[in-house]
């Protein structure tokens, strides 16, 4: 994957787009954006395009076994 702060700009876009604001920080929790699952796998699934990065049920499954936040999604997508 690319350098880390433009990976970061990438992600924080598209929940910025996702969400209608830019008003959250790295900590917050997608779910208190107002992103239920169906909404962050849509996310994930332009991420994978813009990135052009695949991400397996495997992982997706366990990245939403947790309460992910902004700063995990980056980390997650950093993963791939």
């Amino acid at each position: 994957m690319g350098n880390e702060a433009t990976l970061e700009w990438v992600v924080h876009r598209g929940v910025a787009k996702a969400v209608g604001h830019r008003d959250f920080e790295a900590a917050t929790r997608l779910r208190m954006l107002g992103l239920e699952r169906q909404a962050i796998e849509d996310l994930l699934f332009r991420l994978e395009d813009e990135l052009d990065v695949t991400v397996s049920p495997g992982c997706e499954d366990r990245f939403f076994g947790s309460d992910p936040t902004v700063g995990d999604l980056v980390k997650f997508v950093q993963g791939l």
